[in-house]
């Protein structure tokens, strides 16, 4: 059972390492986009309007006053918020697989050692309730012994023990 316990441990810190590092990774590709769209947005410094006293078209397509705008601060506390929810759900999901991952090293330990999977709670009521039904509430009182089912017990195990060997009892006994 120590041996079970171990390599599960083993198991789940190789996988929470795994995550780790996934998580880690994309949080530097999620920085590293931030940077590049930081660097592909034109600042306004950058874009020049020719003042002449002619009308020319905007070169670019669409009109001049059409251009986009930069996202407001909305916007990127929206997208913020997104990339978190994003990431939470990618730590649920992880969490989810390394839980499935536990169960079914669960269940490979109760093979191995072959023990059942414990019942449903409704089962183990019925089973009971059937049992208090059988079972006769008071203690049968043959002559002057109350017997029970434990009385019933302790006294084939002490006729066992002081009767004779079951080699030496006949069959008809």
């Amino acid at each position: 059972m120590e041996q079970v316990l171990f390599l599960l441990f083993i198991l789940f810190s190789i996988v929470s390492w795994f995550l780790e590092r996934r998580k880690k990774a994309k949080q530097l590709e999620e920085q590293q986009r931030r940077r590049e769209q930081q660097q592909q947005e034109p600042s306004p410094s950058q874009i020049e309007v020719e003042e002449g006293d002619e009308e020319v078209a905007w070169p670019f397509g669409g009109e001049l006053f059409e251009a986009e705008q930069p996202p407001p601060q909305d916007s990127l506390a929206e997208a913020a918020e997104a990339g978190t929810l994003a990431s939470e759900r990618e730590a649920l999901e992880a969490e989810r697989r390394a839980l499935q991952v536990e169960r079914m090293a669960l269940e490979v330990s109760r093979q191995a050692s072959g023990q059942q999977p414990p019942q449903r709670m409704n089962d183990l009521l019925r089973q009971r309730a059937a049992q208090e039904q059988t079972a006769p509430s008071q203690p049968l009182q043959i002559g002057k012994w109350k017997i029970d089912p434990k009385k019933a017990r302790d006294a084939i195990v002490y006729a066992e023990i002081l009767g004779k060997p079951k080699a030496e009892q006949r069959e008809g006994d």
